[in-house]
């Protein structure tokens, strides 16, 4: 099975097959033909396509809101908005008594 994913990252179908004949052949070990790849295959070059992060899609408004929190707050803090314009909050703390001084800060009565 991993050597059929390393294979498919060729393009060329000759090449995958004198590759498979190859493995066969010379019992070769998935690292073995990921080395070969490497010098064979031509770099990839530019980003790979995808989702971009939440955080590239958020507005700079909403970054913007995110980086007053982080340093009012002193620790990280997340800004979700979905549907509606409702969403959520996320503060994080790291021990009890990082949870007491948020606290404080927010002013949460006891």
């Amino acid at each position: 099975m991993g050597h059929a994913k390393v294979l498919l990252g060729l393009e060329d179908q000759e090449k995958i097959a004198s590759l498979a004949r190859e493995i066969v052949k010379d019992g070769l070990t998935v690292r073995e033909i990921e080395r070969r790849l490497r010098e064979v295959a031509p770099p990839k070059s530019g980003k790979k396509a995808g989702r971009p992060r939440a955080s590239d899609r958020q507005s700079p408004e909403l970054k913007r809101m995110e980086d007053r929190l982080r340093r009012f707050l002193q620790t990280d803090a997340a800004i979700k908005v979905g549907s509606r314009n409702r969403g959520t909050l996320t503060i994080h703390f790291y021990s009890s008594d990082d949870l007491e001084r948020l606290l404080e800060l927010l002013r949460v009565p006891d």
